[in-house]
């Protein structure tokens, strides 16, 4: 008979995980209770959609196992026979997923023990005893056939009873098997109607949506053109003449961008515009020398980056 064993372990994200190595033995029942922390306070498991287990085995094997939230911080693993089928260390880490992807892994091990049981044999003792059970077979065979004998009896008086209810049960679902057809063309022709009527109002809510997605594009174009043109003029408005305009596209974490150009440091003589929106400095940006600017994150790749100076 397997032996339940269940560990409850604490981890903490920010600190160091010092614990005792679980020992357990081949064919156990093995729990692992994983408390979570981040930095002493309980970690919110929330966010979370996915906890695996990954264990290796010390043949190399890896197997992974789901686990379960169990409450706001701690998350609970059961294990199989094959976690423990080979005798060892086995290393492993907890892996815990959101919807975007893995959150982090908490690594740990435990230490897997032979059972005792496998290869077992008998005692000199034991094989007496399983002889004296030997000798009495036959006894127990007759007394077994006897009551056989009696459960077959019992049946055919059982087997008459249920076959009476069965002929009723019958006369009972032919009734029910009218009314039930009638009730299916009921629905069928309710069905129909139905269908017809949310084709329609899918029609309906498709041209609604699609009308207020172009008015919601529309929208924003003007918006966007409204806003450049307001920042052209108040470079003019400024009395920044001449001007310059240079254009970049993002490389993913790019912060540091070089001009063709010099412009006057330190006297608000550089403006820059990412993807359509106006950085400010010193927040978005700094004029890291009068030919390069650095903006204050890594940008991602793609975008596109408008500069005017003088």
């Amino acid at each position: 008979m397997s032996i339940t064993n269940t560990f409850t372990l604490d981890v903490d994200f920010k600190k160091s995980n010092y614990m005792n190595e679980p020992v357990v033995t081949q064919n156990d029942e093995v729990t692992f209770i994983l408390n979570i922390y981040d930095d002493d306070e309980r970690y919110d498991l929330s966010n979370v959609t996915t906890f695996t287990l990954a264990s290796v085995r010390p043949d190399k094997t890896s197997v992974m196992t789901l686990g379960t939230k169990t409450a706001t911080n701690q998350v609970t693993f059961n294990l199989g026979t094959t976690e423990l089928e080979v005798v060892g260390r086995v290393k492993a880490a907890i892996q815990l997923y959101d919807a975007e992807g893995r959150v982090s892994t908490l690594p740990f091990s435990f230490k897997v023990l032979k059972d005792p049981v496998i290869d077992y044999v008998p005692s000199t003792n034991e094989q007496t005893l399983i002889e004296l059970v030997l000798g009495e077979a036959p006894t127990i065979l007759a007394n077994a056939e006897k009551a056989t004998t009696d459960i077959n009896d019992l049946n055919t008086t059982v087997t008459a009873q249920e076959t009476t209810r069965d002929n009723n049960e019958n006369s009972r679902k032919n009734a029910e098997s009218v009314r039930q057809s009638n009730e299916n063309n009921r629905e069928l022709a309710e069905n129909e109607r139905q269908s017809t009527f949310d084709n329609q109002m899918t029609s309906i809510n498709t041209a609604t949506t699609n009308a207020t997605t172009q008015a919601n594009y529309a929208k924003e174009q003007a918006e966007y053109a409204k806003s450049q043109g307001n920042f052209v003029q108040d470079v003019l408005d400024a009395g920044w003449y001449p001007i310059r305009v240079e254009t970049f596209t993002s490389n993913a974490g790019q912060t540091l961008f070089t001009l063709n150009g010099t412009y006057v440091t330190g006297q608000n003589r550089l403006q820059v515009i990412i993807g359509g929106v106006r950085q400010y400095y010193p927040l978005n940006f700094t004029e890291t020398s009068n030919k390069s600017f650095t903006v204050s994150e890594p940008l991602v790749a793609g975008l596109d980056v408008e500069v005017i100076y003088q």
